[in-house]
């Protein structure tokens, strides 16, 4: 694997082994004023209802650079059970998108190019994959950070930064897929009624991208999608007329069997959060979310970040 399909451009990170983490949590997406809460609520309903000790990591990226980054660095910090936060400034995006290039041989390019040609004029939808090859890139590097900083872990868990829950993941359902040698794919509860009848896993064509859990093996292999994917993209489905909707989720279902990962799906309550300032907590920090971001962030210094 090249060293541009693991190198962070993040400064002044913080990083901490723990050889007793069993259940390790690896965030990733862009980080906003919410990711003190959003850490606060998975260590409470994944970490604490696993019954096992347990970590979290993130790697992330920001819109802006100065003493923000260091500011929620150091929040972040705070929540118990925090072992490692890397986060990637505004000025470090022309070196991402180099590490880009080298670690994909500018697929992902080749993708939105080729996407373009077929589908002409239904152009609209494309500008996602603008943040499709920096999504994956970020949750391989929290994978990553995360297997090496808690070498004994048991399962890791992948969610988004923004990503909270409603409820308790269901521990008993993980467990009974390791069991049967998979790991589970997330899938918000209101939609697995709708979409796991009569498709069996093998031959579905996507699997969600903002939640897993497994075994770490399978979850390393779920995560490579960044590192795998100038060879993945011979095997995406280019020909359907609906790759242009759910281009991420049809990767990830491509990866799975590239791979060969058995895996099934976890019906899980939760979703993305909105914080109280009604801004959403990734895309972009919008500039009138900033006064009561600010606020928010002088109630968790005042408060020391106070575990749910």
């Amino acid at each position: 694997m090249a060293t541009s399909c693991t190198t962070s451009l993040a400064t002044n990170v913080s990083m901490t082994s723990d050889v007793q983490c069993k259940v390790a949590v690896a965030l990733s997406g862009e980080v906003s004023w919410s990711l003190p809460d959003n850490l606060e609520n998975l260590a409470h309903f994944v970490v604490s209802a696993a019954r096992r000790p347990g970590c979290l990591f993130v790697h992330g990226y920001a819109n802006r650079d100065d003493g923000w980054i260091a500011t929620l660095r150091s929040m972040a910090q705070r929540v118990p059970g925090v072992r490692g936060v890397a986060i990637e400034g505004r000025s470090s995006r022309h070196g991402v998108a180099s590490l880009i290039a080298d670690c994909t041989r500018s697929s992902f390019v080749h993708l939105a190019d080729e996407l373009r040609r077929r589908n002409g004029g239904r152009r609209s939808r494309l500008g996602s994959m603008i943040y499709s090859a920096p999504m994956f890139r970020n949750i391989w590097l929290s994978v990553f950070m995360a297997r090496h900083a808690a070498p004994h872990a048991e399962f890791i868990v992948r969610a988004r930064v923004d990503h909270r829950l409603k409820m308790p993941l269901d521990w008993a359902a993980v467990a009974a897929a390791s069991a049967r040698g998979r790991m589970c794919v997330g899938l918000r509860r209101q939609h697995y009624a709708t979409q796991v009848g009569g498709v069996p896993v093998a031959v579905r064509c996507v699997a969600d991208d903002q939640f897993a859990v497994g075994p770490p093996a399978l979850i390393e292999l779920y995560a490579r999608v960044f590192a795998d994917f100038w060879r993945l993209l011979l095997l995406l489905p280019l020909w359907r007329i609906d790759m242009i909707g759910h281009t991420n989720e049809r990767i990830v279902a491509a990866q799975l069997r590239f791979r060969r990962v058995p895996y099934e799906f976890l019906p899980i309550d939760g979703g993305i959060y909105h914080h109280r300032c009604g801004c959403a907590a990734t895309r972009r920090v919008l500039l009138n979310c900033t006064r009561c971001g600010e606020r928010r962030a002088a109630e968790l210094n005042a408060s020391h970040v106070r575990v749910v």
